[in-house]
């Protein structure tokens, strides 16, 4: 059974050791990241192994091309030559099968999936994991997991430790004890590690797919935005980042009415290409969006934040945006429309 491991990003955000490697090529312990992912796989049996490499992926080409060579002892017979002039003395490296495919630089997780396709095995499923995510994770039960309940993915949840000591009130707010970093109590995480049948890649439709998110959310065309917004009453507004004559971000916003604030303008996308993350198009984007606020009077600008994306939160926070977290959103997509008018 084979091991897919994503190893194409750029690292942005710990660019102090990720500038001139790949995140995954980061070391722990004289090791790469890599390796310590590969060694869990190999643990339980896992010996085939495709990585989809991107940024910078000549080093994971050069680090298991010379793999043999820097993990034992050798003698180089200088009459003999290169090829045939090495004496391996000891065996301290796995006999791995690696499969090393450039998927591109900027390619979405799902897009670096569907690039490796021609690599996988027709009927079976595969492993599929992050490339900078070290975890102590059965693989043997997790395969079984997913064999016992035919499904085309299956995921490991992770519940994670707070990343503070918290604590424990008796009666009267009175403090009776301290739990160091607690388990938390927002429940699981993706913990990174999947089984995944060769299905998923219907699912997938091109380099922009992301593979944690919806396959099927996207309806929209081109030709849908060019009308609804390029009209002589557009539906929406962009406000554009380039770099190189490349258009690298967006922001989409458009306008709404509150009966407690007037209008409001409701940010629907701000969205910065991962190659061009940490240039500061993203702050320049949102800087116009309460610009263009404050230009239109507008008493109110409103966004919605997924709970996970703590790094957005805390520059929201920071920036003088609230989070209000006593709200819900509720959507009813068009099943849902197509039911309650039926019914009613």
């Amino acid at each position: 059974m084979k091991a897919v491991i994503l190893a194409g990003g750029k690292g942005t955000r710990i660019v102090e050791e990720s500038h001139n490697k790949p995140k995954p090529m980061i070391e722990i312990g004289g090791k790469p990241i890599l390796w310590h992912i590969m060694k869990t796989y190999n643990h339980y049996g896992v010996k085939d192994f495709i990585i989809c490499a991107g940024h910078k992926q000549h080093v994971i080409k050069e680090y298991f091309f010379n793999y043999q060579l820097f993990s034992s002892d050798i003698t180089i017979n200088t009459h003999q030559g290169i090829t045939d002039g090495i004496t391996f003395h000891d065996k301290n490296y796995e006999e791995w099968n690696i499969t090393i495919a450039n998927t591109g630089e900027d390619t979405m997780t799902g897009g670096r999936i569907k690039r490796i396709a021609k690599y996988l095995d027709k009927d079976k499923p595969f492993f599929m994991t992050y490339g900078d995510g070290v975890a102590d994770v059965d693989i043997s039960s997790l395969f079984a997991f997913h064999n016992s309940h035919n499904k085309i993915a299956t995921v490991t949840g992770v519940i994670p430790t707070a990343r503070f000591g918290a604590l424990h009130f008796g009666e009267n707010n009175m403090v009776e004890g301290f739990v160091e970093k607690p388990d938390n109590e927002g429940g699981y995480i993706n913990g990174g590690y999947f089984v995944l049948s060769p299905k998923i890649l219907d699912f997938i439709r091109d380099d922009d797919a992301i593979f944690e998110k919806e396959p099927d959310a996207v309806v929209v065309t081109v030709d849908d935005l060019i009308r609804d917004g390029f009209s002589e009453q557009p539906l929406f507004h962009t406000f554009v980042a380039e770099r190189d004559n490349e258009i690298i971000g967006i922001a989409l916003y458009y306008y709404r009415y509150s009966t407690w604030k007037g209008k409001t303008i409701h940010l629907e996308d701000l969205v910065v290409k991962e190659s061009a993350r940490g240039t500061g198009a993203g702050i320049a984007l949102y800087s116009e969006i309460i610009k263009q606020g404050k230009k239109d009077n507008v008493r109110r600008i409103e966004w919605n934040v997924l709970d996970w994306n703590t790094n957005a939160i805390e520059f929201y926070k920071k920036s003088g945006a609230k989070i209000l977290e006593d709200w819900y959103v509720v959507q009813m997509d068009e099943t849902g429309i197509e039911t309650f008018v039926k019914n009613n």
